[in-house]
């Protein structure tokens, strides 16, 4: 869905509004990756974080295999 008003473009972007003046033009890139636990955890090693703790929510509910969402904490 996009919208506009009278001054301004506004385009949804993954659960976010880009909003952009009508006379400017704008080209918007957007990737959208899906991560497992193992490349969360991978990842943040390689950046130097190696305490890594996952859940199913950002509340600490419990992660299990079958959660749609990862959430992490790491610490170095």
């Amino acid at each position: 869905m996009v919208w506009a008003s009278d001054e301004r473009v506004c385009i949804p972007v993954d659960h976010r509004v880009i909003e952009v003046p009508k006379d400017r033009e704008r080209q918007i890139y957007v990737w959208n990756q899906g991560y497992g636990t193992d490349e969360v955890r991978s990842l943040l090693a390689e950046n130097g974080f190696s305490k890594v703790e996952h859940f199913a929510d950002v509340a600490g509910k419990t992660y299990r295999e079958d959660s749609k969402v990862i959430a992490a904490i790491a610490g170095r």
